[in-house]
């Protein structure tokens, strides 16, 4: 039997398909009607969020969580037909492919025993309160049923595997500390594991120069291996940081999360430059399109370990500080290419 997964905690500025099952969860609760279905927590999910609470006398503060989620679903089986059922199909796209229209018919049927079968739980079609639960708690199906999402799940462009599975360990194992400072800070934990890879390898343990798993310059870090305390320290203050480099910017947008990326490892004209080489609108260029911290190996003409980037110096980086451009650029996977393939 795969790992009991803990209930997410969804807040706002969450985005995704657990968000689109919460909406249409809330829905569900609402008579069916309300709130727009579109994977972003914004101001409206946020106050369904909390008259649901209120309505069932917990603690209202806009996340929902354990306490809410299991209050919010409803058992769902074959012929039923409303928004609880919607959003079902929607966790269930995660991991089956079926027609999400709120109907529970044969084909939503199957993809819920395939489901149930896979997870190694009580495979009886119908979507309870178990079910419900490993439903929202992965992203993607364990490897061979023992809790861990097998290495080659997380894939570029090219359908090649970004993450090893020594680092998918890691990033599991890091996610509760992610989540808990996203939802203080109202980003995507997805941003947090993205700049964590991209500054540390996702090592739980400060590097010598002192600037913390996250690199955050003029803060000053332990070295060496971090403790619970230590490492969730270290990523609320990536989350603030990067709730002040989106400078207010909606992060539930791809072009936000970009520039969010860009300001955090610091805007180069260099980077909006090759950018507009390569052929990107201004607006584009300025979002960190060009910038390979930001996007290196999104696609082809942006992976230096392909051509024509490795000969003809379109895709290069800045490697060594107060340098310029060198080609072709590394071959680590850009922030914005882990953070889209968390999601």
């Amino acid at each position: 039997m795969a790992t009991t997964p803990s209930w997410p905690n969804l807040a706002k500025g969450n985005t995704g398909t657990n968000i689109k099952a919460l909406q249409c969860l809330l829905n569900y609760r609402n008579n069916n009607t309300a709130l727009a279905v579109d994977g972003s927590f914004g101001p409206s999910v946020y106050n369904a969020v909390v008259a649901f609470q209120k309505s069932k006398g917990i603690t209202a503060n806009g996340i929902a969580g354990k306490d809410t989620l299991s209050r919010l679903v409803a058992v769902v089986q074959n012929g039923n037909r409303n928004e609880a059922v919607r959003g079902a199909q929607h966790l269930l796209s995660k991991f089956e492919s079926l027609t999400i229209d709120g109907s529970f018919g044969p084909g939503c049927l199957t993809a819920v025993k395939n489901f149930q079968k896979k997870m190694e739980i009580s495979v009886d079609g119908s979507v309870g309160p178990t079910t419900w639960q490993y439903l929202f708690g992965y992203d993607k199906y364990p490897d061979g049923g023992g809790g861990e999402t097998p290495s080659g799940s997380y894939k570029d462009y090219r359908g090649q595997p970004i993450l090893t599975s020594a680092q998918i360990k890691l990033l599991d194992g890091n996610k509760p500390f992610y989540k808990s400072a996203a939802n203080k800070y109202g980003i995507p934990w997805q941003m947090l594991a993205a700049i964590h890879f991209r500054e540390y390898g996702l090592k739980k343990a400060g590097p010598s120069n002192k600037n913390g798993p996250y690199q955050i310059v003029g803060k000053t870090y332990p070295t060496g291996n971090y403790t619970d305390s230590q490492f969730q320290t270290a990523t609320d203050d990536a989350a603030q940081f990067i709730k002040g480099k989106a400078a207010g910017k909606n992060l539930s947008l791809a072009a936000n999360v970009k520039y969010t990326f860009f300001a955090y490892n610091g805007i180069n004209k260099a980077y909006v430059q090759q950018a507009i080489n390569l052929g990107f609108r201004s607006t584009e260029a300025n979002n960190g399109e060009g910038s390979p911290y930001v996007m290196n190996r999104f696609d082809a003409k942006r992976d230096p370990t392909v051509e024509p980037t490795k000969t003809n110096k379109t895709w290069g980086q800045i490697k060594r500080d107060h340098g310029t451009i060198e080609y072709p650029a590394n071959s680590d996977y850009g922030a914005f290419v882990v953070y889209n393939a968390l999601l």
